[in-house]
């Protein structure tokens, strides 16, 4: 029996060298985590204002021209539930802060991060910001997270192609939804559409949206016990986008929102869902600003924060 024992170490022992080696490998590719991990403790003692939410002010919120106490932390498809953990996290971390601004959509209150689709961006969370979401290992590892086809890309891509995975500034937004093309807009308008509407008598879908009410709620709550403003903010999108979103869908955000601007004097919502200013060559598709979009956001909001 020792031997045989014997035998199966001696067959797996270098197997799982290999997969220990391969996960440090992809740890050590540069990704938008662990860049903004560093850039954040870098300047954690000058920063007053981080903004947080999902993809829409990730891309639409530029900190370089608001100011450089502002930093952008916000992820794709990051949910309340998720940014309540980040800034519990992040709260006492940083010692100046005193506002946040949190990007608020039509899905917001549907659906979770943890328990979606794209519960793999959660590694990024546990790994790099010592967080704990998700089930382990799927989440907790980078292998884990793709199939090992696509680990091995990376690894090339990286060590053999010197292809970094950071996508966001050194201010933490997100970088790559540069230009503007008509054809894309009028595609994604549907597609992003159908995939942010929700069946609002679905028994998980009633689930969620107590959950993430409850957890913008204690969003407010934790702000107003540090002294902390908060701002919510909804982002510009398309009348193309809009048009197919259900009203109810569009209305309740707004709604909960309101609500909790009424229970406290440091809350803040600023809808700029239809504002005019905002035209077609301002989004790179039909619910996302490009870079002169976010410029442009970023602009007013820096006017309004400071004011």
């Amino acid at each position: 029996m020792k031997k045989f024992l014997k035998h199966v170490f001696l067959f797996f022992a270098p197997v799982a060298v290999l997969l220990v080696a391969c996960e440090w490998a992809l740890r050590c590719i540069p990704n938008d985590a662990n860049f903004r991990e560093t850039q954040l403790h870098k300047h954690k003692q000058t920063i007053t204002t981080l903004i947080l939410g999902d993809s829409h002010p990730y891309f639409g919120i530029n900190p370089e021209y608001i100011n450089p106490q502002t930093f952008n932390l916000a992820s794709v498809s990051e949910t309340p539930d998720v940014t309540l953990a980040v800034l519990k996290h992040e709260i006492n971390r940083l010692p100046k802060l005193n506002t946040v601004v949190v990007g608020v959509s039509y899905f917001s209150l549907y659906e979770s991060l943890i328990l979606g689709s794209e519960a793999w961006r959660l590694r990024h969370y546990n790994i790099y910001r010592s967080m704990q979401f998700g089930k382990f290992p799927q989440n907790h590892l980078e292998m884990g997270s793709f199939s090992m086809l696509q680990n091995i890309d990376r690894l090339l891509g990286y060590y053999v192609h010197n292809k970094s995975e950071v996508t966001c500034s050194a201010f933490g937004a997100g970088i790559t939804y540069q230009d503007f093309d008509a054809k894309r807009l009028r595609e994604s308008a549907a597609i992003s559409a159908k995939r942010h509407t929700f069946d609002l008598q679905a028994t998980d879908v009633k689930l969620q949206r107590t959950a993430q009410k409850q957890a913008l709620q204690n969003i407010v709550l934790l702000a107003t016990q540090h002294n902390i403003r908060v701002v919510f903010v909804l982002l510009p999108a398309t009348d193309s986008y809009r048009t197919l979103i259900p009203v109810e869908q569009k209305q309740e955000i707004v709604h909960v929102v309101q609500q909790l601007q009424n229970t406290a004097s440091n809350i803040r919502f600023l809808d700029f869902s239809t504002d005019p200013r905002f035209v077609m060559h301002d989004f790179y598709d039909a619910d996302h600003l490009n870079a002169a979009g976010a410029q442009k956001l970023s602009s007013i909001l820096a006017i309004w924060l400071a004011n």
